[in-house]
C-alpha cells in the first residue's frame, strides 16, 4: 500500500491500478529517404482507474505512461506516478 499512500474512504485500494513493466523495445520503421517516429496511441477505454506502463528507453532507462479515468483527480494520478518512479529507482540500485 505504500505506493498508493494511506488508505482513506475516498481513495480505492491499489488493486484499482494496472501496472505493466514492458520488456519490448520501441519498434522502428526504416524507409529510404524518409524519417519516421513511433507514436504510442492512447487507450480509448480503461478497465481500471489508472493504467501505468513502463517501457524501455534507448538510453537504458524507462519511459513511463500513466493514463487515468476522467473522474480521477490529475493530482492523484501525478502523485502515484511520482511514487512509482521513486519505488522503481530504489529497487534498481
Amino acid at each position: 500500500m505504500a505506493l498508493a499512500g494511506p488508505q482513506t474512504p475516498d481513495r480505492p485500494a491499489l488493486f484499482q491500478i494496472l501496472f505493466a513493466l514492458q520488456d519490448n523495445k520501441t519498434p522502428t520503421l526504416d524507409i529510404t529517404g524518409a524519417r519516421s517516429r513511433f507514436h504510442r496511441q492512447h487507450y480509448l477505454d480503461l478497465p481500471l482507474e489508472l493504467h501505468a506502463e513502463f517501457w524501455p528507453h534507448d538510453d537504458g532507462g524507462l519511459w513511463m505512461t500513466l493514463y487515468h479515468q476522467p473522474d480521477i483527480a490529475e493530482a492523484t494520478a501525478k502523485q502515484l506516478a511520482a511514487n512509482f518512479t521513486r519505488a522503481l529507482g530504489e529497487i534498481s540500485r
